[in-house]
């Protein structure tokens, strides 16, 4: 409808908590905030919602709707758009109802009734208000927090992570909540925190003061059901188990609690009054939610939330069949036999304390459960469903069992504030644990206490990787034990290693080791079991500083001093003891050697095998650890032996079929060939070879490898044609996933030609001969290089590889270096003729200093580019007026020199400069072109930081502003297709970052020749979108091409061809090529080492590839090297939460956990999954990934 004219656009909303899990959006082109009709809309729906979120344009609103995926929305339409907008937006899932608003009604019925979300056409709000409060009504009433416990389902075998979390928070926070004295401060800062939650709705304003004037004058049922925003705070925050909101609405929750407590003790005490009674609720359910109903038939339900029902079945059955229309849902009555004898669950009557006077409504407090008996459709309905509940009694077995295990595992040693934060705490609920622990400091009297309350702040401000003031709450915790204590007390050594751990993670080492041995200090003097532990964690923590270090020697020494005194606190078997023998075998394994590697092992073995269960999944691994070590020392029978009883152990907790196990099995295969057994070899492969199949497919990449062990197996028994066979299969295999020049099908086809020389057949042996040559021909000359190295001296392979590169940087430069040769000399000619020149004005002289910076950037001299560009920076704040937006372009250069020399505090720095130098310039001359560059800015440093759905924002503004002054074919726009395409590639959405990335590659085609240099970024970016996508024959034939470029048009050193051999590298290694992906990474290393400064980010990309390859091939402990290396350089740059320190820390977390260090395995996991929080979409996979490793490794950690 038109309500007044108006040009304004969408009103202004901020950032809000989910005070209500329900949103309206009102869309209307002539909406005018001045206009009394809309004031008067406005006033009627601020009865309903919190906010009001209006739109002129359809688009926006769209977008809106598509977003807010976590909220029901009601939309509200003006006919004219409605008519349009409503086929885009009502399939949405959750778009809850549509209301037409409009002034010709009949206009507007037809094309309406044919969608059954659209519930009417209206000319008035009155009717559509009232249409909404009864949605929002039913809408709370069906969401209403549920948990289903099976009848099987006694949760004992689960961690605290594992239980349902609804059914544990509730019963949790009840205890909890209820033990605490609210007291009236706490309604104080409930109403300061609602004044600025609901400061733009006037109603809820109107009603928080009344809360605040005259909250201790009715009841806190009279509240519950009072039509104000509590009810609905309330329910959403118990609904989406909002930690901080659930704590703030403490208060008010303790006191419904506490009053329903009240009326049953008064309501219920006669034999009359005690006698069972039947109440009802009727309520929709969605599908999902009824077949889990079902499946707990016998079981438990637990309602989370304060649970309204009737005595009257009439009205819960009215509710049941409004449900049942919509076909999304099922209607459900609800029987409930209640004994009110039972105490565990209070009820009760609140018709007359109600601020509703419903008759017969009981209310429950939260977390009433029942036992689920019967589930029958009703009588005479299709889509209505009869479910019989039971009240359950606190000695129900079921529940006993499951309350008992949650409070165990809930810290019940511990009363009010303190056991909430400590539980908050160890569920990473990391806000609410720090907020409540602040509380608790103001009031904290008792020296004691703050010590311990400073320590637990910090211990969470560590994990949330805020190591600064971590390390402040850690010498705050010291001070006051020096101040009270005794100084050499184990308070203050704990605080001390504490304050060491921080500095480590700072990567301050040198601090660190000063607090460990600060602690050795303190607790050396006094032999007891205490400081004897500390004592074993120092040491501990001090080889661990020096592993870092790589100096593995003095690691050592402490890691065994850390054992001596471990082992004087525990028994000799103790099961703690097993990580730290093991630690000590994977070390030795790391400095090869073996025998002492073997001892360490097998003594966690023994202990683990004493302690724990004899098919415990820990055993499995020990087994599996020490028959590789024993297979490296060649000691086949040995390997054999563990090998087998590896498999066996895992076979009773995995599939028969699992991955894992065909591993196991592939090492027993290759152990009984290299026994000369090949029968058995064959049947053990056949098994591997199987299980392959059928989980990864016919056609996996990973098959061509197996093929070829089973050929060859099938050579070395002389049975030639099933040789052929498998070597066939994998030709065919090999074909379908690389590309035609493969070095992998040269190698096979070579093969095939010598296995038809030993079957006398030359001809053959000709046409495939032919066929590996024909490949060669089209290799690159890199390929041709490395495959004649690898053919005629394997042994000498690296060596030889060092003797090429270095060979090849004996020759001539490339034609571009020749380029920048002559650029350089020509600028520099005229730098020095206008110079000579008294009237050369400045401005032309820095454009001289800016092109000699250029060519000696170009041709890696980053020093004097460095120079260079300072003085024209220099010459430029000179300058009067200052040229703000040439000035930022040159603080932006000085940051991409700093970033090539590795020094990233520098970068950082100066690309800071020239966003606030962009700033000043937009201020000062706010045109389209400043700010496109302000926007560009932005995009550029949050691509840098890291911070990429930031990056998104900008560039989604910057889009129409390019739109409109630039035209199709300007420029500028492949950068922008460039930096969308880098955004949505972080982001992970692959799609859209490829149809960006052929864009830009569809114009450089057009406008460059098939090999030039400007093809290579393009060709390299697409290809790591398709290695992202799994897709790895695409990927290998972009990097490939950019490779190609760049070896005909760089000298053979550049760094831009070490890159590249690390990407093949890296394709090969997640194709299973490990040899052929650690000859190009070798190759990398090579080249990077010698071009780039040894804290390049570059070089910490190709560490951390060789170090998935070594953990891809089973070799740990080189692994552990190559990532530490590229965590190390990547934690320089100046960005501590940079996605890519989440992917480095996550791949160190895998290293550990496969060498059984779940510790420190979990603190990598921590930080991956800590930054991944921080810096990445809930959808992006990587973020999925960490949640899941970081979830996993905890099982280990509760063994």
């Amino acid at each position: 409808m038109g309500i007044g004219e108006s040009k304004s656009t969408q009103t202004e909303r901020r950032p809000r908590r989910m005070v209500q899990s329900y949103i309206v959006a009102w869309l209307d082109a002539n909406t005018n905030k001045n206009n009394a009709d809309y004031k008067y809309t406005m006033t009627q729906l601020y009865q309903i919602f919190t906010t009001v979120n209006t739109f002129t344009k359809v688009d926006e609103c769209v977008e809106f709707i598509q977003t807010n995926t976590s909220k029901q929305i009601f939309v509200i339409s003006s006919g004219s758009l409605g008519e349009t907008t409503v086929p885009r937006i009502h399939d949405i899932e959750h778009i809850n109802a549509i209301f037409i608003f409009c002034r010709n009604k009949s206009q507007h019925d037809q094309w309406a009734q044919h969608w059954p979300k659209v519930k009417g056409v209206f000319t008035s709000i009155i009717p559509i208000s009232s249409a909404l409060k009864k949605a929002v009504y039913q809408y709370e009433q069906n969401t209403i927090s549920m948990s289903f416990l099976p009848t099987n389902d006694d949760g004992t075998n689960k961690d605290l992570d594992e239980i349902n979390q609804s059914f544990m928070y509730t019963q949790v926070l009840e205890e909890i909540l209820l033990t605490i004295d609210f007291k009236r401060k706490h309604l104080t800062e409930l109403v300061n925190y609602c004044r600025e939650e609901f400061k733009d709705n006037p109603r809820d304003l109107k009603n928080i003061e009344k809360v605040k004037n005259e909250y201790f004058k009715h009841s806190a049922v009279w509240w519950y059901t009072y039509d104000c925003f509590l009810y609905s705070s309330l329910n959403c925050a118990l609904r989406s188990m909002e930690i901080d909101l659930i704590i703030k609405f403490g208060i008010f929750l303790s006191s419904i609690h506490k009053f329903i407590v009240k009326l049953h003790s008064q309501q219920y005490t006669t034999t009359q009054q005690v006698q069972p009674f039947i109440v009802y609720r009727g309520q929709g359910l969605s599908c999902q939610d009824f077949e889990q109903l079902e499946r707990s038939k016998g079981g438990l339900l637990s309602f989370n939330s304060f649970l309204s029902t009737s005595e009257d079945r009439t009205t819960a059955l009215d509710f049941a069949r409004k449900n049942a229309k919509n076909p999304k849902l099922l209607g459900i009555m609800f029987v409930m036999k209640i004994n009110p004898r039972i105490k565990s669950t209070p009820f009760a009557n609140i018709s007359k304390h109600s601020y509703y006077k419903r008759e017969k409504e009981i209310l429950f407090s939260m977390h009433s459960i029942f036992r689920i008996n019967e589930i029958k459709k009703l009588d005479g309905y299709d889509r209505i469903w009869q479910v019989h509940l039971t009240l359950t009694a606190e000695n129900d077995p079921q529940l006993q069992t499951l309350t008992e295990h949650i409070r165990r595992l809930t810290y019940p040693e511990m009363h009010g504030w303190h056991r909430l934060g400590n539980l908050l705490y160890h569920l990473n609920q990391y806000d609410g644990a720090r907020h409540v622990y602040e509380a608790l400091l103001r009031e904290a009297n008792d020296n004691q206490q703050k010590r311990d309350i400073y320590m637990q702040l910090g211990s969470i401000h560590r994990i949330q990787r805020n190591f600064k003031e971590a390390t402040d709450c850690f010498e705050k915790a010291l001070t006051t034990c020096e101040r009270f204590f005794q100084t050499n007390n184990a308070d203050s050594a704990s605080s001390q290693r504490s304050i060491g751990m921080m500095y480590e993670n700072m990567g301050e080492y040198t601090k660190a080791l000063s607090s460990y041995e600060a602690v050795i200090t303190i607790c050396d003097g006094e032999d007891t079991n205490t400081n004897n532990v500390l004592l074993a964690a120092s040491y501990s923590d001090i080889g661990d500083i020096y592993k870092k270090r790589h100096e593995y020697s003095k690691a050592l020494s402490y890691y065994e001093k850390a054992l001596e005194l471990k082992q004087k606190t525990i028994s000799q078997n103790h099961s703690l003891l097993a990580p730290f023998h093991c630690n000590l075998g994977l070390i030795h394994n790391q400095m090869k050697e073996y025998s002492k590697a073997l001892t360490h092992l097998e003594i966690a073995l023994t202990i683990t095998q004493d302690i724990l269960p004899h098919d415990h999944p820990d055993l499995a691994y020990y087994h599996y650890e020490i028959g590789n070590v024993y297979f490296s020392m060649k000691d086949y029978s040995k390997a054999l032996s563990h090998f087998e009883n590896a498999v066996r152990i895992k076979r009773k907790f995995l599939p028969s079929n699992h991955l894992s196990i065909a591993d196991i099995y592939f090492n027993i295969g290759q152990t009984f060939f290299n026994l000369n057994e090949y029968t058995n070899a064959i049947s053990y492969h056949e098994k591997v070879l199987k299980i392959r199949q059928k989980i990864l497919g016919a056609d996996h990449c990973s098959l061509v490898n197996q093929y070829n062990t089973m050929a060859k197996i099938n050579e070395e028994m002389k049975d030639y044609s099933k040789a052929l066979s498998f070597y066939e299969k994998a030709v065919e295999t090999e074909k379908k996933s690389t590309p035609s020049n493969d070095i992998l099908l040269y190698k096979l086809y070579k093969t095939i030609s010598k296995l038809y020389e030993k079957m006398g057949d030359s001809s053959n042996a000709f046409v495939y001969q032919k066929k590996a040559s024909d490949i060669r021909n089209e290799m690159t000359n890199i390929d041709k290089e490395m495959i004649d190295m690898e053919e005629n001296f394997m042994h000498d392979l690296l060596l030889l590889f060092n003797i090429f590169s270095r060979e090849k940087k004996k020759r001539t430069v490339s034609d571009n270096k020749k380029v920048y040769l002559e650029q350089l000399s020509d600028a520099e000619r005229q730098l020095q003729i206008d110079k000579r020149n008294p009237d050369v004005s400045p401005a032309r002289l820095i454009v001289h200093y800016s092109e000699i910076s250029s060519a000696h950037y170009q041709m890696g001299n980053f020093s004097e580019a460095l120079s260079y560009c300072a003085t024209a920076i220099e010459m430029k704040l000179k300058a009067r007026p200052c040229n703000l937006s040439s000035l930022a372009q040159s603080y932006s250069w000085a940051s991409c020199i700093f970033n090539q020399m590795a020094d990233y505090s520098q970068a950082y720095l100066f690309r800071q400069k020239a966003i606030e130098t962009t700033k000043e310039n937009l201020v000062s001359s706010p045109t389209d072109s400043a700010m496109i560059q302000y926007y560009q800015m932005m995009v550029n440093w949050y691509m840098y930081t890291g911070e990429y759905l930031k990056a998104f924002e900008f560039l989604e503004k910057m889009l129409p502003i390019k739109q409109k002054i630039h035209p199709p074919d300007h420029s500028t726009w492949n950068y922008f297709y460039q930096c969308a395409g880098y955004v949505y590639s972080e982001l992970g959405e692959y799609s859209d970052a490829l149809a960006f990335y052929t864009k830009v590659l569809k114009a450089e085609q057009k406008e460059y020749h098939s090999n030039h240099p400007e093809l290579i970024q393009t060709y390299v970016c697409i290809g790591s979108v398709y290695d992202s996508m799994n897709d790895y024959t695409q990927a290998l034939l972009f990097y490939k091409k950019a490779l190609a470029i760049e070896q005909s048009t760089f000298s053979p050193g550049h760094e831009d061809i070490g890159t590249s051999y690390s990407n093949v590298g890296r394709v090969y290694d997640h194709m299973g090529e490990y040899s052929l992906a650690l000859i190009y990474l070798q190759a990398a290393v090579d080249v990077l080492e010698k071009t780039l400064p040894p804290f390049h980010h570059s070089l910490a990309t190709c560490y951390d590839d060789i170090g998935k390859l070594y953990y891809n091939m089973g070799e740990y402990s080189k692994a552990l090297v190559y990532c530490e290396k590229a965590l190390e350089i990547r934690e320089n740059t100046g960005v501590p939460y940079h996605p890519t320190i989440a992917w480095f820390c996550n791949n160190i977390g895998m290293i550990y956990e496969k060498m059984r260090d779940y510790r420190k395995a979990f603190s990598f996991y921590q930080r991956a999954f800590d930054i991944a929080q921080e810096r990445l979409p809930i959808s992006h996979p990587d973020r999925k990934l960490y949640q899941d490793n970081h979830r996993n490794i905890k099982k280990h950690l509760y063994y």
